[in-house]
């Protein structure tokens, strides 16, 4: 089956099927862009997954600022959790020194 697709929606290339090992999906053809379909079983399925993109609308400038914001907020939370592993390794390497001359020391005892 070779469908004539609709063009790239991106850059207005020409799209183009392919397939490898058995699997098929559907790309644009310039070197520039990378727009492309999921690997699937059938060049039909490929083509139907081409042709029915649907594309999320561009996000306003609110949305853009809460994304940025919690990406912030995870940011943060991510470098406290860091932090405190950091910490809690020290610990652990100073208890096994710790544990260490101990033993030695019981050692020298006995």
């Amino acid at each position: 089956m070779k469908a004539e697709l609709k063009p790239c929606p991106f850059c207005d290339s020409a799209a183009q099927n392919q397939a490898s090992g058995g699997m098929y999906y559907c790309e644009c053809s310039s070197d520039c862009c990378a727009a492309t379909t999921q690997w699937v079983d059938t060049e039909e399925m490929a083509v139907l997954k081409w042709e029915a993109r649907e594309f999320d609308p561009p996000l306003s400038a609110s949305e853009i600022a809460e994304i940025t914001e919690k990406e912030t907020a995870r940011d943060a939370e991510t470098s406290d959790v860091q932090e405190r592993i950091a910490d809690l390794q020290r610990q652990i390497a100073s208890l096994e020194s710790l544990a260490e001359i101990w033993e030695q020391e019981l050692n020298r005892r006995r």
